[in-house]
Parts: C-alpha cells; sequence; structure tokens
C-alpha cells in the first residue's frame, strides 16, 4: 500500500468525530467552526491533491450527519453498539417535513460556505496585486520619509505655547503645530526665524526647527506624526499577501490591515 492510499486509508477508518478533529461532545457551533477549518484545508479550489478531494467528500458527509440533531443522536448510539434504524420512521406528514426542511437546510448551509470560500478565494488573487501596490506605495513613503533634501527658511509672526504643543504663524496667516519642547528651544535662540525641511519626493513639510538651532521637531497632523509607522504596517503586512498565493483568513486580514494603512495615508494627503 502507498503512502497516499495508506492516508486515505487511515481517513476512512475514522469515525465522523475525528474525521472532523472534534470530540463527541463539540457544540454545533464548533462542529461548523471544525468543517470550516477543513473546508480551507482540502476543498479542490484550494489544494489539488487527488487525495484532498477524497477526504473532502468524508468531510461533508460527517459535517451532514452530525450536524443534524436527530441523525447525531443515532450515529452516537452507533458508536455505543446500540441497533439502531437505518431509516427513521416518519408516520405524519409533519415529521417528514420536518426531517426534509433539516436536510435542506444544512445543504444549503454547506454549499453556502463552500460558496463564500470560493469568493474569498477569488478576492484574494485580485486582493494580492492591490497589496503589491501598496508595497510600492510604502517603499516611495519610506525613502521620502528618510531623505530629505531641501529646507526653507521662514520669519515667524508668532510662537505661542499650547497645552498640547507649540503654534506656529507665519506672516502670511498659516499655521503648524510641533512639540512643546520647540517653544523653549525657539525662546532661548538668538534668531527668531524657522527652518522647516521638506521630503524629498512628495515635498512636503516634515521637520521644524529654530534657525540657529540643532535639534528638529517633527510637524504635527501630517502623515509623519506617526513617524514611518504606517509604511512598516504595509511593509509587513502586504509581505505576508504577496509572499503566498494560497487564501486563508489569516492572510486575508494581514492584506486588510495593509489596505487600511494604505486608506489613512490616502485620506492625510488628500486633506494636505
Amino acid at each position: 500500500m502507498t503512502q497516499a492510499s495508506a492516508s486515505v486509508y487511515s481517513f476512512i477508518t475514522m469515525n465522523h468525530y475525528e474525521i472532523l478533529e472534534i470530540s463527541a461532545t463539540a457544540t454545533p457551533g464548533q462542529i461548523k467552526s471544525a468543517y470550516r477549518k477543513l473546508v480551507k484545508q482540502y476543498h479542490p479550489d484550494i489544494n489539488p491533491d487527488p487525495i484532498a478531494a477524497s477526504k473532502m467528500i468524508l468531510i461533508n458527509e460527517a459535517y451532514e450527519i452530525l450536524s443534524d440533531p436527530t441523525t447525531r443522536n443515532l450515529y452516537d448510539l452507533f458508536l455505543q453498539g446500540v441497533p439502531v434504524k437505518t431509516v427513521i420512521n416518519e408516520t405524519t406528514p409533519e415529521q417528514k417535513y420536518r426531517a426534509e426542511y433539516i436536510r435542506n437546510r444544512i445543504r444549503k448551509q454547506r454549499v453556502r460556505m463552500e460558496q463564500q470560500f470560493r469568493y474569498k478565494q477569488r478576492f484574494y488573487r485580485y486582493f494580492r496585486y492591490a497589496n503589491m501596490v501598496f508595497f510600492v506605495v510604502a517603499l516611495i513613503l519610506t525613502f521620502d520619509y528618510y531623505y530629505s533634501f531641501s529646507a526653507h527658511t521662514y520669519a515667524a509672526n508668532q510662537v505661542i505655547e499650547t497645552r498640547y504643543g507649540t503654534k506656529i504663524i507665519f506672516k502670511n496667516g498659516v499655521g503648524i503645530s510641533t512639540d512643546r519642547s520647540f517653544y523653549r528651544d525657539y525662546q532661548s535662540s538668538s534668531a527668531k526665524d524657522v527652518t522647516i525641511r521638506y521630503t524629498s519626493v512628495l515635498d512636503l513639510p516634515q521637520k521644524v526647527k529654530p534657525s540657529s538651532g540643532k535639534k528638529e521637531y517633527f510637524i504635527h497632523n501630517t502623515i509623519y506624526s506617526f513617524r514611518n509607522a504606517f509604511s512598516v504596517i504595509i511593509f509587513i503586512f502586504s509581505l505576508v499577501v504577496i509572499g503566498n498565493k494560497r487564501y486563508t483568513d489569516f492572510r486575508l486580514s494581514c492584506g486588510l490591515l495593509s489596505a487600511m494603512s494604505f486608506l489613512y495615508i490616502t485620506l492625510m494627503l488628500a486633506s494636505i
């Protein structure tokens, strides 16, 4: 017997609880969760191995029996060695209708779960390309964050210390905010001008310092308020998606976190 055949044979000899990898006391919610987990592992759309298709048949059979309380009770009696009828006598139309209704509901539920899985898998396939775009944008923003090539000096009309920081107002009425410690450096400096450093790619104001000072302070309410944190998030989570073609809920969640970070940066840039 080959290793593949042995694997399928061992799977066939399991009872339905062992096939779904649950205990005999599992709740209906645990049965459903276990089924969903195994579908993501053995579904033919995601696992091309012929053995996986054979296992999927047994998984579907186990779920159909254990998800119905009536057939599950009969199966539990069978496992205990109690003789049971293979056909349930349905003496009234109401009993027949109820049994058929439960069977149809289980089939529809199984079909719906498989459809949801296929939709997620298809969405993930195209979502990988979007994460490639997010990754490139993160590269550009990281370069923009660490390399600044231009700085300009402006005369400050007012420098005000506030509860949350320092407000710098220029002669044209435009104002920027930065850390509170900037106010002390500015007051102790001989010059009353400020120097603003601009980023290399987007040409956005990033840091400010007293023109005669050395320490630079990040300007608040910009995409640099959180330093380069969102680009790092995009780097990490988009790489998880880009590096794995196979869909899982975890990888999809990583891609969504990357997309949310990208959306935040986009909104911040649009508000400038």
